[in-house]
Formats: C-alpha cells, sequence, structure tokens
C-alpha cells in the first residue's frame, strides 16, 4: 500500500507537526481518511498541478498520489508528504 498524508505545521518544523488526513492507494483504490468535506471534494474532482498537464483523478492510482504530492507538497502551513509506502499494520491510523 501507499500513501500520501497531510500535515498541519504547529510550529513551523516536521517535528511539530499533526497529521490531519491521508490518502491510501490500496489495491488500486484510492481511500480518502481523516479529510474534511471540502479538501475530499477538491481532490475527487481530480488535481491538475500545472496548466500544461491533464487533471489527475483518484482512478488514476499512483498518478494521483504523485500529483497530490506536487499540488501541496510545499505548504507553510499544510502541505502534503510524499508518497510513503505503508503496511497492514499502519493501516488502521
Amino acid at each position: 500500500m501507499k500513501q500520501v498524508r497531510f500535515l498541519r505545521w504547529q510550529d513551523g518544523t516536521e517535528e511539530g507537526s499533526k497529521t490531519v488526513g491521508r490518502v491510501v492507494l490500496d489495491k488500486s483504490e484510492i481511500r480518502f481518511e481523516g479529510l474534511s468535506d471540502g479538501l475530499r471534494k477538491h481532490l475527487q474532482s481530480g488535481i491538475r498541478w500545472r496548466r500544461d498537464v491533464e487533471r489527475v483523478f483518484p482512478e488514476d492510482g499512483i498518478k494521483f498520489l504523485e500529483a497530490i504530492t506536487l499540488q501541496f507538497g510545499r505548504g507553510s502551513y499544510f502541505c502534503a508528504t510524499d508518497v510513503e509506502d505503508v503496511s497492514e499494520e499502519d493501516n488502521n491510523e
């Protein structure tokens, strides 16, 4: 399984961050966990992180996770992690 976690910075450092949700790719299925309704709807409508690339949707699997990191990976208050491997044991977060 793969995941992208969304973090909210508490004090400007990763150590002071709080995970506020994640997007999980499990057996070619995308799951949204812990995200606000607004963010979930935004992600489900597809991501276009640059004007010259096609919109990417949850059905696109790993490409969708990569697009999330490109669009949200550099936020100063709220950001997304890089795509991470996650084990079945971590699935209960």
